[in-house]
């Protein structure tokens, strides 16, 4: 019986993006600014990980990952992909016209699930030095876009 719940985890995540169609729930989400990029961004990331994890199982999309990893050299190509997905949409226009146009949204939302889709391979090929980079590089790009929010005199966006 503890397998069921274990199996059905990545399931649960892969469909999170779905959930964000229920408009209270996005609207709870996307109604702050450090809930939209703190809370929604990584889980986005976390539902195409989680996708990418289930589409391994299978025996056809494995084929399809694997001729995906030969593009990945050591997990650059995944790491420049999720770099620029975030710094894509730390841009306050960017962020602004996710919350006012449904087509942007759907990019924000399959951009955000494609990255941790390729994510989660590239991550098992990157050698230490270039995943601590990454991960040192995502976090201070993360607070520096915060901080700039933060103290910003004027507004940059229009809906927070």
């Amino acid at each position: 019986m503890t397998r069921r719940p274990a199996r059905a985890l990545p399931w649960l995540f892969a469909l999170l993006p779905l959930a964000l169609g229920w408009p209270a729930l996005r609207h709870l989400v996307e109604s702050r600014m450090a809930l939209h990029m703190l809370l929604e961004f990584p889980a986005l990331l976390a539902a195409g990980a989680s996708a990418s994890v289930l589409a391994a199982r299978q025996p056809v999309l494995r084929q399809v990952l694997r001729a995906g990893a030969l593009l990945d050299w050591r997990g650059w190509t995944g790491a420049t992909l999720t770099s620029l997905v975030a710094l894509t949409w730390m841009i306050p226009s960017a962020l602004d016209a996710s919350l006012l146009s449904g087509t942007v949204e759907s990019a924000k939302l399959a951009s955000w699930w494609m990255a941790g889709a390729v994510l989660a391979g590239s991550v098992r090929r990157m050698d230490p030095e270039v995943l601590l980079f990454f991960v040192g590089n995502l976090a201070w790009m993360s607070a520096s876009a915060g901080m700039l929010y933060l103290d910003a005199p004027l507004r940059l966006c229009v809906n927070y």
